[in-house]
């Protein structure tokens, strides 16, 4: 999809690196974990203005700037583990989650849009066509679960939430027998 709508795609490692190869081959360019940001704010500085749509939020560039992260709730290319985005600890108890929005929107970004790529491929389309149009900031999270954790993934939060609410049922039993309640 990125291709069909001529975009110059800086990516990072990880599972979705497997799209540089064919038959989706979106994906232009590819150093390392992290430096996606980098090489393209790198394009933007040598790009014409009508291609280049990459820079980061301190420096607002008159051309807008579209980041896409691409979460799959897991790190799974390199073992499935944990990350501060999944909301789970390495031993997948539950944790502080980050919220990729809001970091965006603190860092200035103007649009904010969460879609699930896989489930809803023409929004997704949409919302990249529109942020490509625009002289704006925007952050597009693609979610959609790994499907090689997808079963491991389900099973940590089912077993996360069952452990919750029986620590509630505990708590409330206690209050009531304590007359707390």
């Amino acid at each position: 999809m990125l291709k069909e709508l001529d975009c110059i795609v800086s990516g990072d490692i990880g599972c979705y690196t497997l799209a540089a190869l064919p038959p989706i081959s979106a994906m232009d360019y590819m150093i390392d974990m992290g430096a996606a940001i980098g090489m393209g704010i790198g394009l933007r500085n040598v790009l014409p203005r009508e291609q280049a749509k990459v820079e980061a939020g301190y420096n607002r560039p008159d051309t807008g700037h579209v980041v896409i992260i691409l979460d799959n709730s897991i790190t799974a290319m390199t073992g499935q583990q944990e990350h501060p985005g999944t909301g789970r600890h390495l031993d997948h108890s539950p944790a502080y989650k980050l919220d990729y929005g809001a970091i965006a929107k603190t860092a200035g970004f103007d649009n904010v849009y969460e879609v699930n790529q896989v489930k809803e491929p023409e929004e997704f389309k949409r919302l990249v066509k529109e942020a490509l149009e625009k002289d704006e900031l925007t952050l597009i999270v693609a979610k959609s679960p790994c499907i090689l954790a997808l079963k491991s993934i389900l099973a940590w939060d089912k077993a996360n939430k069952e452990k919750a609410e029986k620590a509630l049922a505990e708590s409330e039993a206690a209050a009531k027998k304590n007359g707390n309640f």
